[in-house]
């Protein structure tokens, strides 16, 4: 097997690897547009999806993604 021909273990390992990159630059840079959060916040974010991509994902969007408050008459 020739190792410059891509074959589809090939392309799933390169997915694997660029989809989790494209999400954590994502959310990156979401978390500093965002005005609520301060930066100690902004920082901790940023390290737990630096550090680990799809659990920070994970994480961010049960903890840190802004919460609408429903109010019942």
């Amino acid at each position: 097997m020739d190792l410059l021909t891509p074959g589809l273990g090939l392309l799933a390992w390169t997915a694997l690897l660029i989809i989790p990159l494209i999400i954590g630059l994502f959310l990156v840079f979401k978390i500093w547009k965002r005005e609520d959060f301060d930066q100690t916040t902004k920082l901790l974010w940023t390290i737990v999806i630096i550090f680990a991509p799809i659990l920070g994902f994970i994480l961010f969007l049960i903890f840190g993604r802004k919460q609408k408050i429903i109010s019942i008459k």
